[in-house]
């Protein structure tokens, strides 16, 4: 009996340091090759082959972190990190661990780790992804920094409509049987099994919530999610219930 205590205890210890062996990427996003270049508001680090689209998305999100900021009315202290990976593989290790490099989509490519911002390199990435995308990518995972510094703990479905909307890295979905449900609305995790929660629909809420109540409402929501009537005078479900008449009008 103790000799098999012992030997559970032990396999249970090779399992744990193999885990925490497996994450170790995670507590470095620089690779040993990355260069680094500074803005007034970022930190681009990089590889080699990859200055030219370092100095686009430095210049992309300059331009548009006044017109985010005044959106979301956040002002960080310290110069945001933006990370450009050569290859999916690597972004994937480093955003969750070598596991992650084993099981994560190729589709999957461009995150924030709380404000911190990592993306693939467009040679990294198969078509449809282009320079471009990877810009985008960059800037809609600047909007998901900024919502990281007001409420850590916002619904995922208001934080992806809003980085989706500002940053006009989506398109609307025009199926209006592909709305979210109401339950969606306050979810945390769009990719629950069984969850019909596309990201364009949340783009279309939020849409939705600015042109009707104004931005400074969807900011006041997103710090306080379950106040909707205090905001908007009206229920979530009334507001869930006028943002079905807003896709019926407009899509």
């Amino acid at each position: 009996m103790r000799k098999n205590i012992e030997i559970i205890m032990v396999g249970g210890i090779i399992f744990l340091c193999l885990l925490a062996i497996s994450f170790l990427p995670r507590f470095q996003l620089k690779t040993k090759n990355m260069l680094a270049t500074q803005t007034e508001n970022f930190i681009i680090y990089y590889d080699r082959k990859d200055k030219k689209v370092a100095k686009d998305i430095a210049l992309a999100l300059e331009q548009v972190n006044e017109h985010i900021s005044l959106n979301i009315e956040f002002n960080k202290k310290n110069k945001t990190e933006v990370y450009i990976y050569p290859s999916l593989k690597t972004f994937h290790s480093k955003r969750y661990g070598y596991i992650g490099s084993l099981l994560a989509p190729e589709t999957y490519n461009g995150d924030n780790m709380k404000d911190k911002i990592m993306v693939v390199s467009p040679r990294g990435l198969k078509k449809p992804n282009s320079h471009d995308s990877v810009i985008k990518t960059s800037i809609h995972e600047y909007v998901h920094v900024a919502v990281y510094h007001i409420n850590k703990r916002a619904p995922r479905f208001l934080e992806e409509g809003l980085a989706g909307y500002l940053s006009e890295n989506t398109e609307p979905m025009y199926k209006l049987e592909d709305k979210a449900s109401i339950d969606s609305t306050k979810m945390q995790n769009l990719l629950k099994p069984g969850n019909r929660t596309p990201y364009e629909a949340s783009y279309t809420y939020i849409e939705f919530l600015d042109k009707e109540f104004g931005m400074k409402n969807v900011l006041k929501l997103l710090k306080q999610p379950s106040s909707y009537k205090n905001i908007f005078g009206l229920s979530r479900e009334e507001v869930y219930k006028d943002w079905g008449k807003y896709l019926k009008e407009n899509y």
